[in-house]
């Protein structure tokens, strides 16, 4: 048994709890609700961050009571940049990205949650905070692209013609086919992140040595 948490930032981040050895339908979801200001991107950061350590906290061992922590967590990776004019990604081999010119990695050209700077920064500060949390608490995570989750969650990472609305769309189905109560877009996507986790590589090793470990 593994447990798995999912992850997609923004100012109402999804989040999923997937136990490996469970059926689907047992997935915990819902969202890390903050009080959000406009371009107030640290402040909203931070209440994140606590809104994270929150949701850890309430997880305990019935007897201990220590808290239960995830073994694994899967965090879509935020775009690097803003989408171009019309919605469409622009196509760059670097990117000014916190005052400092850097090359352009994968995923930088996937859509942004609303197409521009501010969304693009946000997003990213939104992202660190998790991963700072996860840190602190020692939980080993993976960021992957919405390409690369959604290719182990759906059998497909992009498709020709289909923009955001068409992928919330299609997670919204994929947990109804699977009966997870996912009551809106954060929650379902979230629910597919934490699935696609047992996929990256990184997990699969921490299984890999823990079974050898079991096995000594």
């Amino acid at each position: 048994m593994a447990l798995i948490l999912g992850l997609d930032p923004s100012q109402k981040t999804g989040w999923a709890l997937y136990d490996t050895k469970a059926p689907l339908s047992a997935i915990r979801c819902g969202v890390l609700k903050i009080e959000a200001e406009k371009k107030a991107f640290e402040r909203n950061a931070g209440m994140l961050g606590r809104a994270l350590v929150k949701l850890l906290g309430e997880y305990r061992d019935p007897e201990t009571k220590r808290i239960i922590l995830p073994d694994f967590a899967v965090i879509e990776k935020a775009p690097r940049q803003p989408a171009g004019q019309y919605g469409q990604p622009r196509k760059a081999a670097t990117v000014k990205f916190m005052g400092e010119q850097m090359p352009a990695q994968d995923g930088d050209e996937a859509e942004s949650a609303g197409g521009g700077l501010q969304s693009t920064l946000s997003t990213n500060q939104m992202a660190a905070a998790l991963c700072s949390v996860l840190g602190a608490y020692g939980v080993p995570y993976e960021a992957m692209t919405s390409a690369e989750w959604r290719k182990p969650a759906y059998g497909f990472g992009t498709r020709k013609g289909w923009g955001r609305d068409d992928w919330k769309k299609h997670s919204r189905e994929m947990c109804r086919q699977m009966r997870i109560t996912a009551t809106n877009d954060d929650m379902a996507e979230a629910c597919w992140i934490a699935f696609a986790g047992k996929s990256c590589d990184r997990f699969r090793k921490m299984e890999h040595d823990r079974d050898q470990a079991r096995a000594a």
